[in-house]
């Protein structure tokens, strides 16, 4: 654990969202890698499907049923202090679950980057090997924490999804989860800090 090299938020800011500079929730893959040493999967990340995978694989609808909004906002304000506590001490596998989608909604630029969003979705189109080929070679041109990321997590995913008889989770539901917050349209915005207590309040929200 890292010592903090911000003042820390009251408790109204915390409630609020409140990020430092150096925050993990509403940032980019590339400005947290840089934060954590070079690291190209998040700490954060590491930390919550580790968790997520020795407690609750089994637990019914996982992903698809939100968690507590108010404990995944205090696990978010949390981590961006590099405090895990609360993470690891959290056994509402809901909690853990809503607290990674509520960190892929929130990234300012999308585990996809918007640039790449056209061509996979020309790539959805051919079929067969074809389709596979041109897969493989568009997230071979992503960049580095973005493609390890997005590896890292797809293999968490399959882990999910191998439990679905206990789960009720396949493949195509938790696509349905994740599709939307792992792409985007939309070109990135420049994070501002004024920004992210509003974003971080009306997309946590998305998850009641």
């Amino acid at each position: 654990m890292t010592t903090d090299l911000h003042p820390k938020p009251n408790e109204d800011q915390r409630l609020k969202g409140f990020s430092t500079d150096e925050a993990v929730f509403g940032s980019t893959l590339a400005q947290i890698s840089s934060q954590e040493g070079g690291a190209l999967v998040p700490r954060f990340i590491r930390v919550v499907t580790e968790l997520i995978e020795a407690r609750g694989l089994d637990t019914d609808g996982i992903y698809r049923v939100s968690g507590n909004l108010s404990s995944i906002q205090k696990i978010r304000c949390s981590v961006d202090q590099d405090k895990y506590a609360l993470v690891v001490n959290e056994e509402d596998v809901h909690v853990l679950s809503g607290s990674l989608k509520l960190f892929f909604r929130e990234l300012a630029e999308s585990a996809f980057p918007p640039s790449s969003t056209k061509a996979f979705l020309q790539a959805v189109k051919l079929s067969g090997k074809a389709r596979l080929n041109k897969f493989d070679e568009l997230i071979k041109q992503l960049p580095n924490e973005n493609r390890e990321t997005l590896k890292y997590l797809f293999k968490h995913l399959y882990r999910v999804a191998s439990h679905s008889a206990q789960n009720r989770m396949q493949v195509h539901n938790l696509a349905i989860v994740f599709g939307p917050t792992l792409f985007s349209a939309d070109e990135p915005k420049p994070v501002k800090k004024g920004d992210k207590k509003e974003k971080g309040k009306s997309k946590a929200d998305e998850d009641k």
